[in-house]
């Protein structure tokens, strides 16, 4: 069981730092970097380094309650007469819009708030899974070797797999963030609307079904989405603690 778990935490480490061309001395700097600010952040939350409070700390991660986004398009309509608006040319009118799994509306920077939070839980997570040797010694003995010997091999083997596949879910949200603040607006209209949305790869909205809605019902989403956004980190208290 311990092979796994180090292997997992091997993973997640690589996972961490992926998708920079770095040289192996380089990979280790970042990798010091990356377990003084976890340890630094853990020794907050816990007290001080050498507290035994260290030992209660935690993370707690509803991970199937966590939302994952997605692009759908939207063809406008007009809300007196329910008829589809078009353009100059005479294409029907559009927005894409951003949601999740379970239907609601989000915002660029609320999916960018949630992507904090997951990294932060599953550095977290990187902390306890026996790791604390592995990153006290790559901090030299220092608060990193404290807090890790207070909380290695806390993490369960549930959490370090969501860990390893929330990273790769982050990654592929990064790349549709990406694409969607290329091509349009916060409100999801289209930078140049002669481009068909269909052809732009990371918005994979080959996926999902097309759907129409008057303008006064988009708007009143996009209303509530920002209303969500400005919850700030409350939002995700009872997802992540």
């Amino acid at each position: 069981m311990k092979k796994v778990i180090i292997v997992r935490m091997v993973m997640l480490v690589a996972l961490l730092f992926a998708g920079s061309q770095v040289s192996a001395q380089s990979f280790f700097d970042k990798l010091i970097k990356a377990a003084d600010d976890v340890t630094k952040t853990v020794s907050e939350v816990a007290g001080t380094a050498d507290s035994t409070a260290t030992d209660t700390v935690s993370v707690a991660v509803k991970w199937d309650k966590l939302p994952v986004y997605h692009a759908e398009l939207v063809y406008l309509l007009d809300p007196v007469s329910a008829d589809t608006l078009r353009y100059e040319d005479g294409t029907a009118q559009y927005e894409v819009i951003l949601k999740d799994q379970f239907g609601n509306r989000r915002t660029v920077e609320t999916i960018k708030a949630q992507k904090k939070a997951v990294n932060d839980a599953v550095a977290a997570i990187l902390i306890k899974v026996g790791g604390g040797a592995l990153i006290g010694g790559l901090t030299k003995g220092g608060k990193g070797a404290a807090v890790g010997a207070g909380v290695g091999a806390l993490a369960s083997a549930a959490d370090i797999d969501q860990a390893v596949k929330w990273k790769k879910v982050l990654k592929q949200q990064d790349k549709l963030l990406d694409a969607y603040s290329k091509h349009f607006t916060d409100e999801g209209s289209p930078k140049d609307a002669s481009v068909d949305p269909m052809t732009i790869e990371d918005l994979s909205l080959e996926n999902s079904q097309p759907t129409s809605a008057s303008t006064d019902k988009i708007k009143e989403e996009y209303d509530s989405a920002k209303d969500y956004e400005n919850g700030g980190d409350a939002m995700w208290e009872d997802l992540i603690g």
